[in-house]
């Protein structure tokens, strides 16, 4: 039986090797596609925060009074 395997380990190693390889290489492929879409929503999220934090600040009668004062025609 051992000797088995180690005629087909001799045969087939390159086909072997690759083929563990090109496994590693797609399961790393699919993880950092999932990592990448989940930084993506992670951004989203921030930028929606802030943008209704701004939208907040501009409700506020003071602040929009001091950026028409600062960026108003004179």
């Amino acid at each position: 039986m051992l000797s088995r395997i180690k005629q087909i380990w001799r045969d087939f190693r390159v086909v072997i090797i690759s083929a563990a390889v090109l496994a590693a290489y797609l399961i790393g492929k699919k993880i950092g596609k999932e990592d990448e879409k989940i930084r993506q929503n992670k951004a989203v999220l921030a930028n929606v925060s802030r943008a209704d934090s701004a939208r907040g600040r501009l409700r506020d009668p003071r602040v929009s009074k001091r950026l028409q004062d600062k960026y108003g025609r004179k």
